[in-house]
Formats: structure tokens, sequence, C-alpha cells
């Protein structure tokens, strides 16, 4: 059996590219054929797969190669002076709880928030419960659900996709109101402190696209890898002292 014979591909039309204007986009799905392990899942990061929901996919773009699968080495990441600020500050003013992903309104309203906010909701449309549990909730590996609080109040989410010897960052939001805290680089150096605190070698963070600015900022925790034709290559091995 092959690395991938648990997955069923599926037929996926092109559509508009999500992370480029003008570009057509191809990513294939796949459906898992039952619950994976955590070395199943390993396996799937590091061909560069990404989740969401139950879903697996790959870019397979004939015109575009901007997608580059993007991984943190957890035991050489070192954070810069910037990062370590942020760290500290969080640590001291906001709480961070740990559960499996769920569906409630506080988490369905404060996605809805971030999209419109951020420009994140191309289309408009607000997700309902059904729409955050076929994106968050609904899963075949084991995932985590930080949740990140202010004197009780929600103000943030990551979901972590866990494996055998690595984890993934499936999806972040957070209220713009609370962006102080720089709370999108706050929850990544929460979750590289959660690989390292249970063993993980590798955090992977989706895609890096340069053209994207929504994309670019995954390149500030250093040293990171990009997949580039089939092999993980070391980029900027030295952390930034901003």
């Amino acid at each position: 059996m092959s690395s991938t014979d648990f997955l069923v591909p599926l037929m996926r039309e092109p559509e508009p590219c999500p992370y480029l204007q003008g570009e057509v986009a191809c990513m294939p799905l796949y459906f898992p054929r039952r619950k994976l392990d955590g070395a199943e899942v390993d396996k799937l990061w590091e061909l560069g797969y990404r989740r969401a929901g139950h879903f697996f996919y790959q870019t397979a773009c004939a015109a575009c190669q901007a997608c580059q699968p993007i991984r943190v080495p957890v035991d050489r990441f070192r954070a810069s002076r910037t990062q370590r600020r942020v760290w500290s500050r969080g640590q001291r003013e906001i709480e961070m709880r740990l559960d499996a992903p769920r569906v409630e309104a506080d988490r369905v309203a404060l996605i809805n928030k971030h999209r419109q906010i951020r420009g994140l909701a191309h289309d408009r449309k607000d997700l309902d419960d059904d729409d955050y549990a076929a994106f968050l909730v609904h899963r075949a590996c084991l995932a985590i659900e930080f949740s990140y609080w202010y004197r009780d109040r929600l103000i943030g989410i990551a979901i972590l996709d866990q494996g055998e010897t690595s984890c993934s960052a499936v999806y972040t939001y957070f209220d713009p109101d609370f962006a102080r805290y720089s709370p999108g680089t706050y929850s990544i150096l929460a979750q590289i402190d959660y690989c390292r605190r249970t063993g993980a070698q590798w955090l992977y963070l989706g895609y890096f696209i340069a053209d994207n600015p929504h994309m670019r900022y995954k390149t500030r925790f250093r040293p990171y890898q990009l997949l580039i034709d089939g092999t993980w290559t070391d980029f900027c091995t030295l952390a930034p002292q901003a």
C-alpha cells in the first residue's frame, strides 16, 4: 500500500484562486477512508497536504507555483526580540485554554467578525454553525482547539492538528479589537511552545505566498523550511533581531 492509499481522490473543478487575484486554482480534494493516525498525518504534511474539515488537499495549479508549504523546525526556532515581547505580554495578560474543537455561538460570531474586518469574507457571507463545523470541527485526525481569553472574553481561536512527530496549524482567527497583543504572532508562538512540550519536531504553517500580504508573516518564524520541487529546503537560518 502506498503512503496515501488511505485517501480517496475527489473530482474538483478549477476555481478562482482564493490567495491571488486573477489566478485560477486547482486544489484536488481527498477524503480519508477512516480516521488517520499520527504517522499518517505526519506523512501527509511532509508531502505538502493541508486539511479543511474532513478533507485534505494539495495545490496542483498548472500555471502557478506560488503556494509553497512552509514548516518550522521546532528545536532550532529562535524568537526575535519582537516575538519575545509579544510572548511575554501575552503570557502576562492572556489566558490560553486547550480543548477539542467545537461549535459555539461566541466562536461563530468571532470568526465572522475577523473575516469581515480583515477582508477575508470574499463572498460577503457570514458562516453559520454548519459552515463552522464543516471547516474547523469535523476532522479525521486528532485536533486541538487553542482558545485565548482576556478577562473572560474570548479574543481568539487556533485549531492545531497533532501527529506523531509534528503538528499542523489549520486556522487562526482573532478579535481585531485586540490587535495590540499581536494575537496571530502570539498564537503561533503558543503552538511552537506546545510542540516543544509535546516533543513534536515540526510545526507546519500551511502555505507561504510571497504576493499575498496575509501569508508573508509566516517567514518571520525562523529558521523555516519551504517545500520546493519535493525537497524541504532551509531558509533564513538565523532569527531576525527586530
